[in-house]
């Protein structure tokens, strides 16, 4: 039996180009789409970028991000800090981690931008237990006389916004948060800058948390054991030498107890924000003010 022969016109050709492009084109869309969606791990992103870690990502993020561009593209992202955190997320947390008996993990959240949008993600780090101070033997404690320490007489403790990059380090700051039951606000995890005040034997009876946004600095929370006096004006004193740094100027929300302080300190009411622009505060330390309180 002899086949028969199929003739195709050009026009029928063109249509039938036209229709596979066509797919072809919708199934590329959705394999983008896939993957600009797609769960990831660090085990992949350090198989296919040759980065060795966190902090290698955060010391190299700039050169990495030019250098994978096309990489981070198809998946989403901008740089390569975006990408890792992300994929720290997505990684399952070792068994044996939650088991340890000398480790606790500490979940800390941190806001990557993924197809252009901000995009909130958990990370888990391993925090060291702190030992348990044991109380001397066969001393006797006189109750009646409770020391409590002002915050301006204690020592200072820094973390720069390079430094909060690191979920590790966040992590430690919010074991040490966890366990101060005085303060304002909860802990956040997403402060740019934290300040911590230790005491004399090095425990931390205060923490404070910082954002930048736009022109200004924020007080986002702070956190006290309940016992160190001035933590809140401390905080705010710190907010200003940080704005001052950083070439901001600093916006708090309306504390009737600390008015007086922020008009001290050049601010101006503005509905429930108490606000000072850069030039103001710049104005206030070039005239002497005082910035330790």
């Amino acid at each position: 039996m002899r086949k028969q022969k199929y003739h195709l016109s050009d026009e029928g050709f063109d249509r039938l180009m036209k229709k596979l492009s066509e797919i072809a084109q919708k199934e590329e869309a959705t394999t983008a789409e896939g993957l600009q969606s797609g769960v990831i791990t660090t085990n992949f992103v350090k198989m296919m970028t040759k980065v060795k870690g966190m902090e290698d990502v955060i010391e190299r993020n700039e050169q990495l991000s030019k250098t994978y561009q096309g990489f981070l593209n198809l998946y989403g992202f901008d740089t390569m800090y975006d990408m890792y955190i992300y994929a720290r997320s997505c990684d399952i947390l070792p068994e044996e981690l939650t088991k340890s008996e000398n480790k606790i993990v500490m979940p800390v959240q941190k806001t990557v931008i993924r197809n252009g949008k901000p995009l909130e993600v958990t990370v888990y780090e391993t925090i060291m237990k702190a030992e348990s101070k044991k109380k001397p033997q066969n001393v006797k404690v006189d109750k009646s006389v409770t020391p409590h320490p002002h915050a301006r007489e204690l020592k200072a403790v820094r973390v720069s916004s390079k430094e909060t990059k690191d979920p590790a380090n966040v992590a430690k700051i919010k074991a040490q948060a966890s366990n101060l039951s005085g303060g304002n606000k909860p802990f956040n995890d997403g402060s740019s800058h934290y300040l911590y005040l230790q005491d004399g034997d090095g425990g931390v009876v205060a923490v404070i948390g910082y954002s930048s946004k736009g022109a200004y600095m924020t007080m986002d929370f702070y956190r006290t054991n309940g016992q160190v006096r001035g933590a809140a004006a401390r905080g705010f004193a710190e907010l200003v030498k940080l704005a001052v740094k950083n070439n901001k100027g600093v916006k708090i929300e309306d504390y009737p107890g600390a008015r007086p302080v922020y008009v001290k300190f050049g601010l101006s009411q503005q509905g429930n924000n108490w606000v000072a622009s850069y030039d103001e505060l710049k104005q206030l330390f070039e005239d002497g003010m005082e910035s330790e309180h």
